[in-house]
Order: structure tokens, then C-alpha cells, then sequence
């Protein structure tokens, strides 16, 4: 019985620390769940969808201009007329249905369906930073914990230096000073670990800003502990051309569509202005029922008719507004040739700087292997008694930066080619 109980209550723990296991993994996000987390919870996004909907609302808006205008007025009043008065009660009903405006309605209606579009290319341009900003943020958190890596190799090394050193003082062959540089080389490497850890924690930070919601607190960024040198090692050169990144990043960036909605935009509401110089015809109908004793109130109408409206002189508002839209018009579309430009050059950029981070890693790898040999050989001649402990810090300290140098060199590649992907309108 004893050891059934005892089984049981095994079985119990081993199931918690399982399940405790699932959540952990499950806690565990990789770049994509980031980018799904990011786009729906991101304030910047909300805010586009939010203009997205007014600007739907205003199509809406600007098309009720083509249906009837329907008034109704309620009348309770006191009347005196000469020697007679009376209450009125009197209800008004008109109807006013727009036929033709020479296309002033038609490019009001162009000019908010031209904004709706603008704000869908702004909602997606929106996402597009929201997306190379988690790209930053991720590679960010990966780096910095590679650089925890390298801390902890640091202590490893000075802890078995420092143990060795003691060795070698027991033995006689080597003096007390060695000990004490062995303690303070330990000592750095350990606050050296303690200043990698805090800045993970503040990459984590930085992430969660981004991402817009706050997520539980074991939540964790799947990290990859791949031993740097052999991730360095898997860049693949980019075989692009310059011209094909440029044509492609004209094509699919939101802000060459955005820049283009904002151009009819601008075109739309000058044809709308324009039409002011034209009358308007309306269809009106009303209907007008007084009761009262009085004779000459007491009445009942109706009319319905086609009316022109033409405002012939409206104090030069029109001739003001006709120049403000040409010159919005022609301000979009240099804003439009500025922001190709400046895509250009955003782009040739970007690719110089991946062509840069791939030629640096390669030197990189090549630092941390020639560090590698001097440290192993520094280690050899310490142990044999030709070196001191000033040569070995410093074989090691060489080592550790290297491979910390390759480190921000490998992911300031991974950054390059995402703001690259960006810069083109890939996500």
C-alpha cells in the first residue's frame, strides 16, 4: 500500500512538471506568431483602421448628395391680423431631389472613394513598419542572447584558468599574483554576464512595447543557441541586382499607391470645385396644410417643379478654392516624384549595407578562428611556463570580443536583409 501511495504521489509530480513543461513551450513565440501578436494588437494599426472606417463613412456621406432631401416642419402658432386672431396649426412637407450638378456630386464621391483607398495603402504601410519594427525587436532579443552565450564561454574559461592558477601556486611554479589576476578576470566576466542578462531583459522590453499587448509573465522569445561561428557560416550571398530591387520596391511599396490616392484625391476635389461655376438642377416637391378659422390662413398647397440653381457671383470663393486645389494637386504630385526618389535611394542603401554585413561576417569568422588558435596556443605556453598571466588575458579577452564582434556583425546581417525586404514592400 505504502508504495502504492508512493508511486501515486510520483505519478502526480511528474505529470505537474509535464504540464508545467507544455506551458513553458507553449509560452514560446517565434518571429511569426510575433508578427501575428504585433498586427492585431499594434496602437499604430488600430489607428489606421480606425481613419479607414471615417473615410468609408465618408463615401457614404458624399453619396446621399443623389438621394432625396425629405423636410417636415410642425407649425403652432398665434396669428393677428388686423382685428382677428387665431391659433395656427400648420404642417410643411418638401422634397428636394438632386438631377444634375455637372459632376459636382460624382467628384465628391471620387474624392472620398480616392481618401478610402488612401487609407487602406496607409493601413498597409502602417503594417509594413509595424512588421520590420518586430524584425528589429526579435533579432534584437537573439543577439543579445547570444551574447550571454559568449559571457558565460568568458566565465567558463577564467573559472578554469582560476583553478589552474591555484594549482600552479600550490605546486610553487607559479606566484600568488597569478591567483589574485585569475580572481579579478573572473570577477569582469561574471559583471561582463550580469550586463549581457540585463540587456536581454530590456530587448524584452522593447519588444512588448511593440507588440502592443501584455503578454504573460513565463512569456519568452524562442531563441536559437546554434553556436555562432556555424550560423555565421549558412549566409548565403545575395544575387540581386540594384535596378531589379529598385523597380520592384516602386511597384509594391504602400507609400507609391498611398502617394497615388492622394493625387485623386487632389484631382477629384478640384473637379468638384469647378462645378461650382455651373448651376445645379433640382427636382422640388412640397406640401403645405394651415388650419386655423381664419379664412385667409386656413389653406392647403402643393407644388412640385424643376428648379435651376445658379450662384453667379459667390464674393470670388470659388476662383479662391479652384487655386488652393491646383495647388494641392500639384504639391501631391511632387510629393509623389520625392518619395520615389527617396525610395532609390533607401533601397541602394540598404543593399550596400547587406553587401557590407556579408563581407564583415566573413571577416569575422575569420577574426574568431585566428583568436581561437592564439588563445589555445597562449594556454600551451602558460601551462608550460613561457608566458605569464598578462599574455594569457589578453589571448583570451581577444577571443571573446571576436567572437561578441561576430555575433552583432551576424545579426546586424539578419537586420540588413529585413530592412532591405521593407524597403522593396516585402514582408
Amino acid at each position: 500500500m505504502k508504495f502504492n501511495k508512493k508511486f501515486l504521489a510520483f505519478s502526480l509530480v511528474l505529470s505537474i512538471l509535464s504540464v508545467g513543461a507544455v506551458a513553458d513551450i507553449k509560452t514560446e513565440k517565434n518571429l511569426d506568431e510575433l508578427i501575428n501578436i504585433a498586427l492585431q494588437n499594434s496602437v499604430e494599426i488600430q489607428a489606421s483602421k480606425a481613419d479607414m472606417e471615417a473615410k468609408d463613412a465618408s463615401i457614404d456621406y458624399a453619396s446621399s448628395s443623389y438621394l432625396p432631401q425629405v423636410f417636415v416642419q410642425g407649425e403652432l402658432a398665434k396669428y393677428d391680423i388686423e382685428v382677428d386672431r387665431d391659433t395656427v396649426v400648420g404642417t410643411t412637407a418638401k422634397v428636394d431631389q438632386l438631377l444634375y450638378d455637372f459632376g459636382g456630386t460624382s467628384s465628391n464621391i471620387g474624392a472620398a472613394k480616392s481618401a478610402y483607398d488612401a487609407s487602406l495603402k496607409q493601413l498597409d504601410s502602417t503594417s509594413n513598419f509595424v512588421v520590420i519594427s518586430v524584425k528589429k525587436a526579435y533579432y534584437n532579443i537573439l543577439n543579445k542572447n547570444q551574447l550571454i552565450n559568449v559571457a558565460k564561454e568568458a566565465v567558463k574559461i577564467d573559472e578554469l584558468q582560476l583553478e589552474q592558477s591555484k594549482e600552479y601556486f600550490k605546486a610553487g611554479v607559479r606566484t600568488r599574483i597569478d591567483v589574485t589576476n585569475a580572481q579579478l578576470q573572473l570577477s569582469n566576466s561574471k559583471l561582463d554576464l550580469l550586463k549581457a542578462e540585463f540587456g536581454l531583459e530590456s530587448a524584452n522590453t522593447a519588444l512588448i512595447s511593440i507588440l502592443g499587448v501584455n503578454l504573460e509573465k513565463n512569456f519568452s522569445v524562442k531563441k536559437d543557441d546554434t553556436n555562432i561561428v556555424s550560423l555565421a557560416k549558412t549566409i548565403v550571398p545575395i544575387m540581386s541586382k540594384t535596378d531589379d530591387l529598385i523597380k520592384s520596391g516602386l511597384e509594391n511599396r504602400a507609400e507609391i499607391a498611398l502617394y497615388k490616392a492622394n493625387i485623386d484625391v487632389s484631382q477629384s476635389k478640384l473637379e468638384a470645385v469647378q462645378s461650382e461655376y455651373y448651376p445645379k438642377i433640382i427636382l422640388n416637391a412640397s406640401y403645405n396644410d394651415k388650419n386655423t378659422d381664419l379664412v385667409s390662413l386656413d389653406n392647403r398647397q402643393m407644388s412640385a417643379g424643376v428648379y435651376i440653381k445658379w450662384d453667379i457671383f459667390s464674393g470670388f470663393s470659388s476662383e479662391a478654392k479652384v487655386k488652393e486645389n491646383l495647388a494641392k494637386l500639384r504639391k501631391s504630385k511632387i510629393d509623389l516624384r520625392e518619395v520615389k526618389l527617396k525610395i532609390t535611394e533607401e533601397i541602394t542603401d540598404a543593399y550596400l549595407e547587406v553587401k557590407k554585413s556579408e563581407d564583415s561576417t566573413k571577416m569575422q569568422i575569420l577574426s574568431v578562428d585566428l583568436a581561437t588558435q592564439k588563445l589555445s596556443l597562449a594556454q600551451q605556453r602558460y601551462k608550460a611556463g613561457l608566458s605569464d598571466m598578462v599574455e594569457l588575458n589578453d589571448a583570451k579577452l581577444g577571443y571573446t570580443k571576436s567572437k561578441g564582434d561576430l555575433v552583432n556583425t551576424y545579426y546586424s546581417y539578419l537586420l540588413s536583409i529585413a530592412n532591405l525586404e521593407y524597403m522593396i514592400g516585402k514582408r
